[in-house]
């Protein structure tokens, strides 16, 4: 299994109260964001990777959990930059902030088109093209990395469509297994690999700054999830 993004020694987890309290809300935003990308990312990765491998059969509900995982990407890919560009202090001349914000910038341009849903509809309809996208990716199957399988996904049925051919670009040289996952919308396409590693960047800079900025610090950005059992039939107070 991969490595998670952020792990719990992250130095995004572990900002000094006396931070101040607007710059800590926007590092804590990019923290959460930064999460969902890596999270998201690696499931669907995951799942790619054993639809590849295996002659195992897939389900509609695992193809909804690809492209749910493919637009958590473009969400919170948004919702990051927009936080890095909120962020005080962080210069619009920094090299890596111009660096993520330059790669991710297609990123905004999908969103932007797929705003409105409702004018959607007939758009996709008159261009035959499916309302949610479309998916492509491309696997090695070899250690070599030298043979991949391709492959393409829509949600839902086309009428007058003859099929989706998996046409896919596969970038050179192939670092990794999963060299490219593409999704398409609204005549726009976001390579979501290449969007991985931008937000992996990004936290790796961050991450140095400030564990340079603040190399002793001890208390954390706990994330609370409270749960409660209660006995139906009982009062507040727990008297019959």
């Amino acid at each position: 299994m991969d490595a998670p993004l952020i792990t719990d020694k992250s130095p995004l987890l572990l900002l000094p109260d006396n931070v101040d309290p607007a710059q800590k809300r926007c590092l804590e935003g990019m923290r959460v964001a930064m999460q969902f990308v890596d999270v998201s990312y690696h499931r669907l990765r995951s799942l790619l990777i054993s639809y590849a491998r295996s002659a195992a059969a897939n389900s509609p509900s695992e193809h909804a959990t690809l492209m749910l995982d493919a637009w958590t990407v473009i969400d919170a890919t948004e919702r990051l930059r927009g936080l890095v560009q909120r962020l005080k202090h962080y210069s619009s001349r920094a090299p890596s902030k111009e660096i993520f914000l330059r790669s991710t910038a297609s990123v905004t341009g999908l969103r932007n088109a797929v705003q409105h849903l409702d004018g959607e509809v007939s758009r996709t309809l008159e261009e035959q093209v499916p309302l949610h996208g479309a998916l492509t990716w491309a696997v090695a199957t070899d250690p070599g990395r030298t043979e991949f399988v391709m492959g393409a996904l829509r949600l839902g049925a086309l009428a007058g469509t003859d099929g989706l051919r998996p046409l896919v670009r596969i970038p050179e040289p192939v670092t990794d297994d999963v060299p490219t996952v593409v999704l398409h919308a609204a005549g726009c396409e976001v390579d979501l690999t290449v969007t991985h590693g931008a937000v992996g960047r990004l936290a790796g800079v961050w991450e140095r700054t400030l564990r340079k900025q603040f190399p002793n610090a001890t208390s954390t950005l706990n994330d609370l999830m409270i749960q409660r059992h209660v006995h139906l039939g009982e009062s507040e107070s727990g008297a019959a």
